[in-house]
């Protein structure tokens, strides 16, 4: 990422009359491909480069959600092989070759090559045998007719408040009715630019807030509220396939609250895989439920056959078409990352630490909670669950309270309880 503080891009911005919101921008190119970028950023990723552009500290520091403490987790788990923790720590995108020939790439310019293992249970870091397992890379489309992302023959794009894009190849009076403007809508337009820190702020806000472009450019903070927690319903029929993991939740009876969570490796394999999606893969996963309603808007942009060129859309619209895992299943990232057999905790907010009954004892004595108030819940996650807590995981550092539904869960066992 050499010279990205050098980097600027120039936009074209409308405001209201009011002056307190950005009613859309106009912007080149460059601009449209390093925004379409975000979409094939790892979770992982997102967290690296915001730990490491925002910080640490209380008061700068930006939390992704409980993809934070997991990341952190993977960082500080000893029972886990050095190359899966660089493969949670530093995954790899598919698109790494387009990225690195964008005019700011917020990621580092890894290595082109995608490493993988044939052999379940076998790690690919040469721990046991020096030999490379294999490999699989993707070229930087190249046709006539594409640029880096979106097509080279569209200098300007559009992009909304809320981060729909769209070229600007259409006539005015189309344009003024899909962004659904009138006369008493339109203040001034100014030329704002962009840097390396707007960029990332940007990035921060289409994943915080559903109004990005209005909170860097006005300088405000917004953040996306919890909505109510419903199963994940509409599923995808290509993952029907999902293996069922086993959960054993922890809960104060008293309180509803839960205390931890237990598991052994495979729930742990799948948490810590998560990190290896994509925001894109996301999307595909959970589409509008994803509660990331900018980069949903992003995502449903590159529908449109005048923005991105042909493979580009694919790979990201079905990525299950371009991505090797083990089943043949985006979700289904269980990778033997971890070492067992083993028992995890697992707290709410996904911090994974190695089981210990003397350590369990003592936070349960510092909380002052007597045992006979602690009571066992086995739970099994398979698919709509497994989605749940992927959902939660992005907006909440509760997310297995809230991806489960535990209160829920437990006043239907309470009842369940009492009707015997």
């Amino acid at each position: 990422m050499s010279g990205v503080e050098d980097v600027e891009f120039s936009l074209n911005v409308v405001f209201n009359k009011q002056k307190d919101k950005v009613l859309f921008a106009e912007v080149d190119s460059d601009f449209a491909d390093v925004l379409l970028s975000f979409l094939t950023l790892p979770l992982g990723t997102v967290v690296r480069v915001m730990k490491k552009h925002y910080g640490e500290d209380k008061e700068t520091r930006v939390n992704f959600g409980s993809l934070t403490s997991l990341y952190n987790g993977v960082a500080n788990l000893n029972s886990i092989t050095n190359c899966s923790k660089e493969m949670l720590l530093y995954p790899k995108s598919l698109f790494e070759d387009e990225c690195c020939k964008l005019k700011l790439n917020i990621n580092e310019c890894f290595a082109c090559k995608k490493w993988f293992c044939r052999i379940r249970g076998t790690c690919i870091c040469g721990d046991s045998k020096k030999m490379e397992v294999g490999s699989m890379h993707f070229q930087a489309t190249a046709n006539g007719d594409a640029g880096i992302f979106t097509l080279s023959n569209t200098e300007s794009f559009i992009i909304t408040d809320d981060l729909l894009m769209f070229p600007h190849t259409i006539g005015f009076i189309q344009t003024i009715k899909k962004l659904r403007l009138d006369d008493v809508d339109v203040g001034e337009t100014r030329n704002v630019t962009f840097g390396f820190s707007q960029i990332m702020d940007f990035l921060k806000g289409a994943l915080l807030s559903s109004t990005p472009l209005s909170d860097v450019v006005l300088k405000k903070e917004r953040m996306i509220t919890l909505p109510k927690q419903n199963p994940c319903t509409t599923l995808n029929r290509t993952l029907y396939n999902f293996k069922k993991l086993n959960l054993t939740l922890i809960v104060q009876e008293s309180t509803n609250r839960l205390l931890f969570a237990q598991a052994e490796k495979e729930m742990v394999d799948f948490l810590f895989g998560l990190l290896k999606i994509t925001l894109g893969d996301v999307q595909f996963l959970l589409g509008s439920n994803s509660c990331l309603k900018s980069i949903n808007n992003l995502y449903e942009s590159t529908k449109d056959p005048g923005l991105v060129n042909a493979s580009t859309r694919r790979r990201i619209m079905q990525p299950k078409r371009y991505k090797y895992v083990l089943t043949s299943n985006i979700l289904d990232v269980q990778g033997a990352y971890v070492k067992g057999p083993k028992m995890y905790n697992i707290a709410d907010d996904l911090t994974v630490t190695p089981f210990s009954t003397a350590s369990t004892i003592s936070i349960l004595n510092g909380l002052k909670i007597p045992f006979s108030d602690i009571v066992e819940l086995p739970v099994e996650i398979r698919l709509q669950e497994a989605l749940s807590i992927l959902r939660a995981s992005l907006i909440s550092t509760s997310a297995l309270t809230n991806g489960l539904m535990i209160n829920s869960m437990l006043r239907r066992k309470r009842k369940r309880r009492w009707d015997e």
